[in-house]
């Protein structure tokens, strides 16, 4: 009798793209969000969770998906 093919690899969970305490440091604070596919978003970071952002870009408000994230910078000299 064949027993199933089990894998034991120990491979750590992917990271996510930005840490929450991360995160919490940037809400109010201006940020530029690159997107997967070479769009950006530049505004204030209102609030997050688990699996999304919101921004405020030029008075609108704008929910991000976390998957559709590339990477999150912060402008140049931008202390608010």
């Amino acid at each position: 009798m064949n027993k199933p093919l089990t894998l034991k690899t120990k491979t750590p969970p992917p990271e996510p793209l930005q840490t929450n305490n991360y995160l919490r440091g940037m809400l109010g604070r201006d940020i530029i969000v690159r997107l997967r596919f070479d769009d950006t978003l530049d505004g204030k970071l209102v609030w997050f969770d688990r699996w999304n952002l919101m921004l405020n870009v030029d008075g609108h408000d704008v929910l991000v998906f976390k998957h559709a994230i590339d990477t999150i910078t912060n402008p140049k000299g931008s202390k608010t």
